[in-house]
């Protein structure tokens, strides 16, 4: 129904409780120990204390988001990974703005580092990631007139978003190359057994035939190994 507003009670947060003690307490300065002029530079001090302590916190925060490995990736809800992305890209050396909820024209970070401008969508996914995430990265940069594009998830891709990836500047980041470059970062690699993983897992994933990495993939027979050089390179394996 537009035109209307409607209001709810909110219950008193913390900092709301801090703020009517912080008023009570510069009342009580005033009348029984010092000026205004005292007060204002003992709230300046005490503000400046509580945004260092916040910023400390943020950057720990996003420090420990950047250390996730590839299982801890997939317990993260689309918000979380698209966080995560960020810090792992500002670990890099990148320096990232993330795109507004709505209208993000197919990228939900934009990169820039030595003058050259990055797209990222980023896809926390259970299932295949299809052509449609390779398409919109490609109208995101046109809109942002980046150089390159890159969709990066936990899971895989299909065969004809890698075909239009190779015909185009985007980067398909697999499940293999995200774990690699987690690897790259001081990531410890995750425990054998999560998912995506099976005992042939513990194999060298290079492809004996072009020397390409293979990833986990699914089909009509189930799930089996793939080259990433498709089309190609068409080598597969059984799990």
């Amino acid at each position: 129904m537009s035109g209307r507003r409607s209001y709810s009670r909110r219950k008193p947060s913390l900092p709301d409780f801090i703020m009517l003690l912080l008023l009570l307490f510069a009342g009580w300065w005033v009348q029984n120990i010092g000026s205004l002029t005292s007060m204002l530079i003992f709230f300046g001090v005490a503000a400046a204390g509580y945004l260092s302590i916040r910023l400390l916190l943020a950057r720990r925060a996003e420090q420990r988001l950047a250390e996730s490995g590839i299982h801890q990736v997939d317990r993260m809800s689309g918000v979380e990974f698209e966080q995560f992305a960020r810090a792992h890209f500002q670990r890099k050396g990148y320096r990232v703005k993330q795109t507004p909820k709505t209208s993000d024209y197919g990228a939900d970070l934009v990169l820039q580092k030595d003058g050259r401008k990055v797209v990222v969508q980023a896809k926390r996914w259970d299932g295949i990631v299809g052509i449609k995430s390779v398409q919109e990265v490609l109208g995101a940069m046109n809109y942002y007139d980046a150089h390159k594009g890159i969709v990066l998830t936990n899971s895989d891709f299909t065969e004809s978003a890698y075909r239009l990836a190779k015909k185009s500047p985007v980067e398909l980041w697999h499940r293999q190359k995200l774990t690699d470059e987690l690897m790259s970062s001081g990531v410890k690699p995750a425990a054998e057994g999560g998912k995506g993983q099976s005992k042939a897992g513990k194999d060298k994933r290079t492809c004996p035939r072009c020397g390409g990495t293979l990833v986990v993939r699914s089909g009509r027979r189930g799930r089996f190994w793939g080259c990433t050089g498709y089309p190609a390179c068409r080598y597969t394996a059984d799990l």
